[in-house]
């Protein structure tokens, strides 16, 4: 029934590529104006990383630490804007990503904290509080700070345990600075450490990718993420790295099914609950600061790329494209041009008709473990699931989902092809807007 399970990373519907200009421009106020305002997501977007080499922006020198400052002082105006048009917004989480958070230094946290308290009345220590990082911009007196702040969960990038490996997707890391970064984390004491593991580098076998989820197992983590590669790897490899025995695409699919299998397997067996196809929770840590979401909760994103979202209109302030640093320094450019004006109004996304408010809810809760509350479906929208998408009975039929009186949920076999279900169900429009995307 599915080709190629791994079609593209499914999590949030439509994807950010089905976005386009919106004329007559959207006042900010109005696109709110049916959404509750109350204890909503919010996001804020670091497009830098480091001296990481992942298409995100590098930070080496006193320009680049300006124009990170000029980053920032953006921010702000932005949420100036936000303060003014949405008076009554509170916020029931706060997720800083990217890029990595930490490359900032301490002066810039403080002026980011000031925009986040001062100007949109987050309490820190009262929300789940959740950043990201990588191990060349982990630093022991950053994370004192960001744990004094109120940050309860550190979530870190290790593209893998083996130099090897990481030179072979693309992401060069050094073990002993992966090491550091996990010992400097627990010293300080954060109660969620998310690890995020990357697989389906050419060379990488299933042994040595089980060493790697064995180690960190074994470290405590409370979170594991895995996550695929996309892009074939047969681009920028020297003779040594290619490895003979991948030599289509179809032996790629194989090679990240084994690896996804046994990861998650071994996981599972060793304390860990699947909450989707990439996260697994430690069962005796479950934390309120995992950041769980529902299909119908209000984003604000802030930052260049950031998305936000109501029920009908998803929408960001330029979008990045993770894998041209070119295109990315453009949008970070074009970001901090923008005028106070700019930010009162949406003039880039994408307008949900309620097929596609139904789709979302579908899509949003399907790729979830615990699957689509159907009552929900029901009483939100006035109909029944399984009739508007009839289509969902293929994956029954198949083994891929099981449907009672009150939940839709994929079944392992399942679960594990959530890249393939999630675009499967993706209308011709959007994929058509997909399809036709261009990096602006």
């Amino acid at each position: 029934m599915f080709q190629n399970a791994f079609q593209g990373h499914a999590c949030c519907y439509p994807h950010s590529t089905a976005y386009r200009a919106i004329t007559p421009t959207i006042p900010l106020k109005n696109a709110w104006e049916c959404e509750s305002l109350k204890a909503l997501k919010l996001y804020l977007h670091i497009p830098f990383n480091g001296c990481q080499q992942n298409g995100e922006l590098k930070t080496k020198n006193a320009t680049e630490a300006a124009l990170i400052s000029k980053y920032l002082g953006t921010v702000e105006v932005q949420a100036q804007q936000i303060k003014k048009e949405l008076s009554a917004a509170t916020f029931g989480s706060l997720v800083i990503g990217g890029g990595s958070s930490t490359c900032l230094n301490i002066d810039h946290w403080k002026q980011v904290f000031r925009t986040l308290s001062d100007t949109l009345g987050v309490d820190f220590k009262r929300v789940p509080f959740s950043c990201r990082t990588s191990p060349s911009t982990v630093e022991a007196e950053k994370l004192v700070y960001l744990r004094e702040q109120g940050v309860d969960r550190l979530s870190l990038a290790v593209q893998s345990l083996e130099e090897l490996k990481a030179s072979a997707s693309g992401q060069i890391q050094d073990l002993e600075a992966v090491s550091k970064a996990i010992h400097l984390i627990r010293q300080a004491e954060f109660p969620v450490m998310n690890l995020d593991l990357f697989y389906g580098a050419r060379d990488q076998g299933t042994e040595s990718w089980l060493q790697m989820v064995d180690m960190v197992a074994h470290l405590g983590a409370e979170e594991v993420c895995l996550y695929p590669l996309y892009n074939y790897p047969t681009q920028g490899l020297s003779e040594q790295n290619q490895s003979p025995q991948l030599e289509s695409q179809n032996d790629w699919d194989a090679q990240r099914l084994d690896a996804y299998r046994a990861a998650r397997d071994y996981l599972t067996a060793t304390g860990y609950e699947q909450i989707s196809f990439r996260k697994f929770l430690r069962t005796e840590s479950k934390s309120e600061c995992s950041l769980h979401s529902s299909p119908s909760d209000g984003t604000i994103g802030l930052g260049a790329g950031a998305r936000s979202h109501t029920r009908d209109l998803h929408y960001s302030f330029g979008l990045k494209c993770a894998d041209d640093s070119t295109v990315v320094s453009e949008t970070v450019n074009d970001y901090v041009s923008k005028s106070a004006e700019d930010f009162r109004v949406v003039q880039f996304g994408h307008h949900l008709n309620l097929e596609e408010q139904k789709r979302s809810f579908v899509i949003s809760g399907l790729l979830r473990a615990e699957g689509v509350d159907t009552l929900a479906y029901e009483a939100r929208f006035g109909s029944y699931t399984m009739k508007d998408f009839p289509q969902l009975l293929q994956l029954v039929l198949n083994g891929y989902m099981h449907w009672d009186d009150s939940r839709l949920q994929l079944t392992p076999s399942g679960l594990e092809l959530s890249d393939a279900i999630g675009p499967w169900l993706y209308s011709a429009k959007v994929n058509s807007l997909m399809e036709t995307y261009q990096c602006r």
